[in-house]
């Protein structure tokens, strides 16, 4: 705790910091270690969509800034960019964003939604050392043909599925990525590695505290190589989440499934439908499990591995226990939880600085998640809470940035 206190002519200010215990450990983890993106180049800030896509094509590393919504935007992204949005207020909208050999990029804190028809919305096809953290990723499901039919999710059958493409395909030579704290959702088709059972390569990639929701398939669908899938919530999958193919060897450990899976058989390898198996290839795929949590799922949940895969990071530091999974990642994933300049934040304002709830004025008492903290006893506050600012008795005032 450090308290720091500054008078002025016309009233005093104690500012009472107290750290946020709770946060999770947003360090670049996985197969993406090493990744700066435009670290170092000049830091410009796109408003529209000519602006954006002539940034991205840029041969200078730059951290690209997004402020407001941009539409139909759809661009390749050169090498050495970091594409950011600020606050929780980046859009992206209308676009697709193409990685065909453009190496060492980061994309964060951006909502990005509804590709052109049967586009992705990311699509990596031979870029290399990529980081997509912190953004919210989705299309939509259900009747998007309009036609009336509808199954599950959608007319599986009649159009609906196909009306999109994927959230985040990773196909060619692509390799070394991470994807960690997203909220990817309502999509019929999340994320595909591999775009054919001929299309075979150890492209090395991270999926870990994601929160994954309202999607049939592909959580991801991983055609050969190596994969980690860790720390993620899967919730109301309606098809098969994790779906390991053609001999990849998939660690997955550590994550929640709840309302995942249909039961049906694969006709192809003969496993049912469901959190972890293999699917549609002739060939399996192979998984080490460790550590997960299935709740009101319906086919194949296994217990028992396959394999055995050891990942080349180390990565204890930022690993949960798979009970503590389901409250990090619905509170600390998708955009507003990082700012541009990287502190933790809570809907865009520093976490370490965000005071939620005070009570009335002319009270030395505020509370947080329930909890009563006396700013004059100097008391710790509970975990994940931030700075008190008392002006003079009166409720908490402006925030004092750049108090660490």
């Amino acid at each position: 705790m450090k308290r720091i206190i500054s008078t002025g002519t016309f009233f005093t200010i104690t500012t009472v910091i107290f750290q946020v215990f709770g946060a999770p450990d947003f360090s670049l983890a996985g197969f993406a270690e090493g990744v700066t993106g435009g670290s170092g180049g000049r830091t410009v800030r796109a408003v529209n969509a000519s602006e954006f896509t002539s940034n991205c094509k840029s041969s200078e590393k730059l951290i690209i800034e997004i402020a407001g919504k941009i539409s139909n935007a759809s661009t390749s992204i050169a090498s050495n960019k970091t594409i950011i949005g600020i606050g929780t207020a980046g859009e992206l909208t209308g676009t697709t964003l193409s990685i065909t050999s453009g190496t060492n990029i980061i994309i964060r804190n951006i909502t990005i939604h509804h590709a052109a028809r049967e586009k992705d919305i990311i699509s990596v096809s031979g870029g290399k050392r990529i980081w997509i953290d912190h953004c919210e990723i989705y299309n939509a499901i259900g009747d998007l043909n309009g036609d009336g039919n509808v199954d599950t999710k959608g007319d599986i059958e009649g159009g609906d599925v196909d009306w999109y493409d994927g959230l985040i395909d990773m196909t060619g030579s692509s390799a070394e990525i991470t994807i960690s704290w997203n909220r990817i959702h309502d999509s019929f088709k999340a994320m595909l590695v591999g775009s054919s059972d001929s299309d075979l390569s150890d492209r090395k990639i991270t999926f870990h505290h994601n929160w994954f929701y309202n999607l049939w398939e592909r959580v991801p669908s991983y055609r050969s190589g190596t994969g980690h899938v860790f720390n993620n919530y899967y919730n109301d999958i309606d098809h098969s989440a994790v779906n390991s193919r053609m001999n990849a060897k998939l660690r997955v450990e550590g994550n929640v499934f709840e309302k995942v899976g249909s039961g049906e058989i694969d006709s192809k390898t003969g496993i049912e439908w469901g959190p972890i198996g293999a699917y549609y290839s002739g060939t399996k795929g192979l998984w080490e499990v460790s550590d997960n949590i299935f709740t009101d799922c319906t086919g194949n949940q296994p217990t028992t591995s396959t394999c055995s895969y050891t990942p080349p990071y180390d990565y204890a530091d930022v690993l949960h226990d798979a009970a503590e999974v389901k409250e990090i990642v619905t509170e600390w994933s998708g955009v507003g939880k990082y700012n541009s300049t990287g502190i933790i934040t809570r809907n865009g304002i520093p976490a370490s600085l965000a005071l939620k709830n005070p009570v009335s004025a002319g009270n030395a008492f505020y509370t947080i998640r329930g909890e009563k903290v006396d700013i004059r006893s100097g008391i710790r506050a509970p975990a994940r809470t931030g700075v008190l600012i008392r002006r003079n008795g009166g409720t908490c005032g402006s925030i004092l940035n750049g108090v660490q």
